[in-house]
Order: structure tokens, then sequence, then C-alpha cells
């Protein structure tokens, strides 16, 4: 009878120190993987929707006409207010070549800037340079 109890101890104990085992590992693995999802790089994300607006305003015919001819309330209504997230705000300048297009937002954020050069239409050779700032609402 001795020897039993002692085997039914061993077993308790191995067993507890089984789960408190595996409870360590899954805490382990737990704080691992919250510490490795992957952060928004806000600047990345800015840089990206630029340069798909940017793109989208040289490839459609109404865009780049309304950019050659310096309709920047076309861009703004047709275009960038529909394309721009809300928690975002923005301005678009519109410089012949060679000029510095400088615009400074009284914002205390960080401004991302990109440009695009628009060159002609079928029926005329006017370049342009489309600046986009964004910036984030706070």
């Amino acid at each position: 009878m001795r020897f039993e109890k002692k085997i039914g101890k061993k077993g308790w104990i191995r067993i507890t120190e089984a789960v408190v085992a595996i409870l360590i590992m899954a805490s382990v693995l737990i704080v691992l993987y919250v510490n490795d999802t992957p952060q928004v790089n806000v600047s990345d994300y800015v840089y990206d929707l630029q340069v798909r607006l940017l793109t989208d305003v040289a490839d459609r015919v109404d865009l780049r006409n309304a950019t050659i001819y310096g309709d920047i309330d076309y861009l703004k209504t047709n275009f960038f207010d529909l394309n721009i997230p809300q928690n975002f705000n923005y301005n678009i300048s519109i410089c012949p070549l060679g000029d510095p297009c400088n615009y400074a937002p009284d914002v205390d954020a960080a401004i991302f800037v990109e440009d695009r050069i628009i060159s002609s239409t079928l029926s005329s050779y006017q370049p342009k340079m489309l600046r986009l700032y964004i910036w984030e609402n706070r």
C-alpha cells in the first residue's frame, strides 16, 4: 500500500508540472504574437495613396485636361474629395514647369508631398506640375 500512495502522489505532481509548463509556454507565445503584429506606417500609406491618385489624374483625360487648364475646383470636387479618406486633409497646386510651386499650410502635422508632371493633351502642349499635399487631421 505504501508503494501505491507514492505513485499516486508522483503522478499528480507530474501532471501539475506539465500544466504549469504548458501555461508558461502559452503565455510566452501569446506575448510574442501580440508584439509581432504589423504596425501600419502612415507615411507608406500616404505615399501609396498619393502615387495612385496622381497616376489616375495622368491617366484620365478629363482630369488631365483640368490640370493643363488649371481647373483646381474640378479636380477637387470630382476626384480628390471622393478619393482621399476623411481623416486626411489635402491641397493641390498646379504650376508651370520651372516654378517653385510652394505651398505651406499652417498646420502642426507632418505634410506629405508628391508631384507629377502632366505634359499635354491632344490639342495643346502646356506641361504643368500637379503637386499634392496631404496631412493628417488632428
